[in-house]
């Protein structure tokens, strides 16, 4: 029975893959000669924005002084505002051989509401992404590494670490309020949290909470249940279930944590569930729907929504 299951998902597989079911990143790293942009927030300081920009010249030093002019003191216009706050100043920066720019902010950086340094954290990424020789960004507040919810620390990000943000084409972007489940501070529930999202409409929604689900809990009290560079294979929906293939750094990644493994499959099939019309999930691991998950969970079986394990109501973004 396992072995037909792995079978029909690989045909499913096989068929999303042949009609072009891929989800399109937004590519912004070493665009070479066009394609740069300034980045900056909507007036209401809710969207990040873009516009294109020509360099003065394309070497790395000089691209970056001109990014950081801009991220402060972007041009003049008309419901624009800079994507730092006046308070957040970059201390000091350094490009590493490995194509790793390392950036020092001062104190202030951590007194930006979540959402406004999320905000703040994908402009800076993907301003400096586009640079020539700039592969990822790395984050330091007062010389110490940025951290998650959790303390630890978020490591390098690039372009495609962040949902994609609206540009010119508004038509293409659509706002949704998902439900999302995060793990208390023992690991062993599930915490609602109601997040408002603005993501491209071309996106399939498993796609986008899967993404969100790894970006990591917005809320104090709230912790993350899948590691941030969670990789996924492949997303199929047939006949109201989702089928998930995950990489096997999945099982890794929640072995070392404390999070327990039935917390952690359930954040994903509760989220899922509630977001998209499905009535079941099914997660694979590298293609094979065979073996154990975590906790003892098979990867065989269909999971249902389990609502004995989710101990608070939804707590809305902060």
């Amino acid at each position: 029975m396992k072995r037909v299951i792995s079978m029909l998902l690989f045909l499913l597989l096989t068929v999303c893959a042949a009609a072009g079911c891929q989800v399109e990143t937004e590519e912004v790293q070493n665009t070479g000669a066009t394609g740069y942009y300034h980045y900056y927030l909507s007036a209401d300081e809710t969207e990040l924005l873009k516009e294109s920009y020509t360099p003065e010249n394309e070497a790395a030093q000089s691209m970056i002084g001109e990014l950081l002019t801009a991220l402060s003191e972007p041009e003049p216009g008309e419901g624009q505002t800079a994507v730092l706050p006046a308070a957040v100043s970059i201390e000091e920066y350094e490009l590493g051989e490995d194509g790793v720019l390392t950036i020092n902010f001062n104190r202030a950086y951590n007194d930006m509401s979540k959402s406004r340094e999320i905000l703040v954290r994908a402009g800076v990424v993907k301003s400096f992404v586009q640079v020539p020789g700039i592969r990822a960004v790395l984050f330091l507040v007062n010389g110490d590494p940025l951290t998650d919810s959790r303390g630890e620390p978020l490591g390098e990000m690039n372009g495609n670490t962040f949902v994609s943000y609206p540009g010119e084409d508004m038509d293409a972007y659509c706002d949704e309020t998902f439900v999302l489940y995060f793990a208390d501070r023992a690991g062993e529930h599930l915490v609602q949290e109601e997040r408002t999202l603005y993501y491209r409409r071309d996106l399939p929604k498993e796609r986008v909470v899967l993404e969100q689900l790894s970006t990591g809990p917005m809320n104090r009290g709230c912790y993350p249940t899948v590691p941030e560079n969670l990789l996924v294979r492949d997303i199929v929906i047939s006949d109201r279930i989702c089928y998930i293939d995950l990489d096997r750094s999945f099982l890794d990644y929640t072995a070392e944590g404390t999070v327990s493994g039935e917390v952690s499959i359930y954040s994903i099939v509760n989220s899922i569930i509630d977001a998209c019309e499905v009535d079941k999930v099914q997660i694979l691991i590298d293609g094979e729907a065979e073996g154990e998950l975590l906790g003892g969970l098979e990867s065989y079986r269909f999971y249902e929504k389990n609502e004995s394990l989710v101990i608070e109501t939804v707590v809305q973004e902060s």
